[in-house]
């Protein structure tokens, strides 16, 4: 489920080109760990992986694994957004523009 309405995250880039790129890197970003990056370690189970021999390790425990997972997760996707992996900057930015152009009040 698509949790951040992208209308309402490039409505809100009132500003220069600088604050409009970090909107658009931060969606981005929310949108590869919604989209890839959770449903993939999500579906994985552990990144880690469950080793039954060390049951008192650090990794064994599922809520550390979850923990881990969430982490390289939002890891993941701040990387592929900032690199702009997916592609979607420019797309995004021509939104951002588009909606700068509109008058308020409408």
């Amino acid at each position: 489920m698509f949790m951040t309405d992208p209308a309402a995250v490039l409505g809100q880039s009132q500003g220069g080109r600088q604050k409009d790129e970090k909107v658009v890197q931060q969606f981005q970003a929310k949108f590869i760990q919604q989209t890839f990056t959770d449903p993939l370690l999500k579906s994985n189970g552990s990144f880690f992986g469950e080793d039954e021999d060390e049951e008192d390790s650090f990794f064994s425990s599922s809520a550390n694994n979850e923990m881990i997972n969430s982490m390289m997760s939002h890891y993941l996707a701040q990387e592929f957004a900032r690199k702009d992996m997916f592609g979607m900057k420019e797309m995004l930015m021509k939104q951002i523009k588009q909606l700068d152009s509109i008058p308020a009040g409408i």
